[in-house]
């Protein structure tokens, strides 16, 4: 039986990360401790053997995959296809903003009893468009896979909000049997962690009968230190109130 394996990988720590601010893609780039963070994912991947690689197309996924494949000892030759679709939600006019002011509206949501996919911040990318685009990528990326007669091992490296979303479109896929699902998996995820699962293989990709998705692992982080940004952040003030969204 054909199998396909998948790692679904967060990017290293960023200068908006670091600043909590919201950057543009030319400015949030990869910190040294973002780069170190992909250099610690790279060893502990280091025997697994990727035939396919997708980033998007933002330098800090693009770096980060870089670096992980750097340190592979079978498939450092293997490409990097730059994915447009895998990137980072467009937040709109919060661009160029600190955190604080996009978290106290949301926040402000919450505590009216609503879903955070009820927050539209004006002229950003809405769930429903990241949700279509997720679902565009999955749906060609399966049909490419189920050509193959052989098994393979695919990294994805994308964006906190982005793979929420990914996880989200899983999840909603009723064309999925589900092994081993958890909701954690839709928390977002630290820098330079992991979600690994697998799809078995079969012709018609998505729109073939049901298949079984087992997920193996989920946020990954043992090669990470203990504390980054992201958990700096959740034990803030602004985010002691996200906690339960947040992977600690």
């Amino acid at each position: 039986m054909v199998q396909h394996t998948f790692y679904l990988i967060r990017h290293g720590n960023s200068e908006g990360n670091s600043q909590r601010k919201i950057l543009s893609s030319e400015e949030d780039i990869l910190t040294e401790l973002g780069k170190k963070q992909a250099a610690s994912l790279g060893d502990s991947l280091a025997d697994v053997k990727f035939t396919k690689v997708f980033s998007s197309d933002y330098s800090r996924t693009f770096e980060t995959s870089e670096i992980v494949l750097s340190k592979s000892n079978y498939s450092k030759n293997v490409p990097i296809q730059k994915e447009p679709r895998l990137r980072e939600k467009n937040f709109g006019a919060y661009e160029g903003q600190m955190y604080g002011g996009p978290l106290k509206e949301l926040a402000a949501l919450l505590a009216e009893g609503k879903s955070a996919l009820e927050w539209y911040p004006a002229n950003a990318e809405t769930w429903e468009e990241m949700y279509d685009r997720a679902e565009s990528f999955l749906n060609e990326l399966y049909s490419s896979l189920d050509k193959s007669q052989t098994s393979e091992t695919v990294m994805l490296t994308s964006h906190g909000f982005f793979i929420q979303t990914f996880m989200m479109t899983l999840k909603k896929s009723e064309k999925l049997v589900k092994i081993n699902w958890d909701d954690s998996a839709l928390k977002l995820s630290r820098n330079c962690s992991y979600i690994m699962f697998t799809l078995d293989g079969e012709p018609g990709g998505f729109s073939a009968k049901q298949r079984p998705l087992q997920m193996l692992k989920i946020h990954e982080w043992g090669h990470l230190d203990a504390s980054d940004s992201l958990i700096d952040f959740a034990n803030s003030p602004n985010g002691k109130l996200f906690q339960n969204c947040i992977q600690t």
